[in-house]
């Protein structure tokens, strides 16, 4: 699994760049064939398997699967979380824009 710190810190990003407020973020391990790397929900699904949480604060789910590029899912999902909350039209350009934006931003970061 990836290690909390570097979660919390993307998070922290994100949350700085779109708004995330009562987004619920689940991390998990999906298969390497899987066709898509992340989901995001406007709601939370009753089948969303959350043990723990109090649906009732939550309004928002994404989904990202631990791989190799997952801070570039995070920011992709993190920006339909953001058009839903707008109630825009789901654009797939300006998520993967976004997440371009991201990457790039958090390399810049690191140096």
């Amino acid at each position: 699994m990836l290690p909390a710190d570097e979660i919390v810190a993307a998070l922290r990003f994100m949350a700085g760049e779109v708004n995330l407020d009562r987004t619920v973020f689940h991390f998990k391990r999906m298969g390497p064939r899987r066709r898509t790397y992340g989901r995001a929900y406007n709601g939370i699904p009753g089948i969303a398997n959350l043990d723990g949480l109090d649906l009732d604060e939550w309004r928002y789910l994404a989904v990202v699967a631990v791989h190799t590029n997952w801070f570039e899912t995070l920011a992709h999902e993190a920006k339909h979380v953001e058009q839903f909350k707008r109630r825009e039209r789901v654009s797939e350009v300006q998520a993967r824009a976004f997440a371009a934006w991201a990457v790039e931003k958090g390399r810049v970061a690191d140096e």
